[in-house]
């Protein structure tokens, strides 16, 4: 009877090894949705699958930022967990003793951002259950003036997990896995625009008409409504006049006529206020603060 039970546990660990020598090596699969996860074809016998599934709040990923207005920080979380068959039993063993690591990076990142993660390196337990990683994860977002206002934009961030060997390293247990999830984002709107007048005094006699030309040129990032408004004359008797608005697509720059007529009674010099404010065509309300220039008139 006991060289009956010697032969069959030779031969069960024959089989066994047989069985761990048709494991391929070296697999990487891209993460999967949760609902075909179980119904994917699975490894045989120690040839387990991980898989890795981001989790954010789409709403918060979607809040504009502010080019050239300092970092900001979004957060998610990286999960991970293990399918094929024994995988009930095998990951057990695991627990208590040893996390998966997941080495994070991010892809694909537009010239005009400047795109980190807070941690490029995550653990997770490892269970059939999906289970988040201990460690809270960060986007760190920056953004150039080049930032198309308003424009949804996407990177992507991989998760890339380790493969876990058997005793002394003569079988796979956990294949390594990849996963890849589009994060969106959206560049707020900058309102940065450049005023030149073509000089800052002008001499007019009283009673005529004098024109003076104004360059406004468009620095932020997206299609502007430039507000021209006088705001301060020297007198009721002054006539001055601007185009209110002027319309600007991204560097884009055009020339504003101011006109002025001094009264009849004008000598000396006086003084001309004006105020420029940046604003988003498509949402007016969102506004620059206002670029204030004074004009000299003179006359003797």
């Amino acid at each position: 009877m006991n060289n009956l039970i010697k032969k069959g546990v030779v031969v069960a660990v024959v089989f066994l090894f047989i069985g761990v020598s048709c494991i391929p090596t070296g697999i990487t699969s891209k993460v999967a949705p949760i609902d075909d996860i179980q119904n994917e074809p699975q490894d045989f016998f120690f040839g387990l699958k991980g898989n890795i599934m981001f989790d954010f709040d789409l709403e918060h990923f979607l809040e504009p930022i502010k080019p050239v207005g300092g970092a900001y920080f979004f957060p998610f979380n990286v999960s991970y967990k293990v399918s094929g068959m024994f995988a009930d039993i095998i990951t057990r063993w695991f627990r208590g003793r040893a996390s998966m690591t997941i080495e994070l990076s991010i892809k694909e990142v537009p010239e005009w951002a400047s795109i980190t993660v807070s941690h490029d390196m995550v653990h997770c337990y490892i269970g059939t259950d999906w289970e988040t990683c201990h460690e809270q994860s960060y986007i760190r977002i920056t953004l150039d003036e080049r930032a198309p206002a308003f424009e949804l934009s996407y990177y992507k961030i991989v998760g890339a997990s380790i493969c876990i060997k058997g005793p002394f390293g003569f079988f796979t247990w956990i294949h390594g896995s990849e996963g890849e999830e589009e994060f969106p984002f959206v560049p707020d709107y900058l309102p940065i625009i450049s005023i030149t007048p073509e000089t800052n005094l002008i001499e007019i006699p009283p009673g005529q008409i004098g024109e003076l030309n104004i360059s406004i040129e468009n620095l932020g990032n997206g299609l502007t409504l430039v507000k021209s408004e006088i705001i301060e004359i020297p007198s009721p008797d002054w006539w001055v006049y601007i185009q209110p608005e002027t319309v600007l697509d991204v560097g884009e720059e055009k020339e504003a006529p101011l006109f002025i007529m001094p009264p009849e009674n004008f000598t000396g010099f006086e003084h001309i206020k004006i105020s420029f404010t940046p604003c988003y065509y498509y949402n007016p309300e969102l506004q620059g603060d206002p670029r204030i220039e004074f004009i000299t008139v003179k006359f003797h």
